[in-house]
Parts: structure tokens; sequence; C-alpha cells
């Protein structure tokens, strides 16, 4: 079984727990509200920021070794490179 998913393929988070609990008057705008949200808005903006972390890790990773841990970086590397 995977992390988060019953077998039957229903999440298992305590957003949806509390969503299931809204009464059958209201279901239809919730519903359309939480998958609104978990369907579109939510990746959307998971990617965009993927995106982002993968064009900045490399200056993060120098910024890190080399302006960070000036006592674990060389002499050459940090002043000449």
């Amino acid at each position: 079984v995977e992390s988060g998913q019953r077998t039957g393929g229903y999440q298992m988070d305590p957003i949806s727990m509390i969503f299931t609990q809204v009464p059958d008057a209201f279901r239809a705008q919730t519903d359309k509200f939480y998958f609104t949200v978990f369907g579109r808005v939510l990746p959307t903006i998971w990617a965009f920021l993927t995106e982002q972390v993968v064009e900045y890790l490399p200056i993060i990773a120098y910024l890190v070794v080399v302006r960070l841990n000036k006592k674990y970086c060389p002499y050459l590397i940090r002043w000449h490179w």
C-alpha cells in the first residue's frame, strides 16, 4: 500500500477526512472547491516551485559549499573560482 492512499484509490489525508464530514446539502459546492484546489491549483503551484528549485539549485549549492562552509572549502576554490 502506497503512503497516503488506500487500496481502493481513495486519498487518506486530514483535509479529505474533513471534507467527508460536510453535510450532503453543501457537498456539491465543497466538492467543486476541493477538486479545484487540489486538482488544479496545488499541482500548478507545485510545478512552478519545482521548476524554480531546479533553476536555483546550483546557485544554492555553491553558496552553501563555498560561502557558508568556508572552514571546509579550500582556499583556491573559495577565492579563485
